[in-house]
């Protein structure tokens, strides 16, 4: 999948259920941390590394957030099933 193209243009976000519960859960700084890897994603939905026991799934690591999300075909929409801060 390529970089969107186009000045401002990003992936929707979505989360699925257990994710949004770990988002609740998190503290504000790990909230700070999990954003500004969401913001990477939503730029470039190709940034994680494809996981080995399922390479549907992608992980991204940055500055202590941990998340694990899959994209759609044409990197419009991305959700999030894990997340760490």
């Amino acid at each position: 999948m390529p970089k969107h193209s186009g000045p401002g243009r990003r992936a929707t976000i979505s989360f699925s259920p257990e994710a949004e519960q770990q988002i609740r859960a998190l503290e504000p700084a790990e909230l700070e941390r999990v954003d500004r890897a969401l913001v990477t994603i939503s730029i470039d939905p190709t940034v994680g590394t494809p996981m080995a026991s399922a390479p549907v799934l992608r992980e991204f690591q940055k500055d202590g957030a941990r998340i694990i999300y899959f994209a759609s075909v044409l990197g419009h929409v991305v959700v999030v099933a894990y997340v760490e801060g």
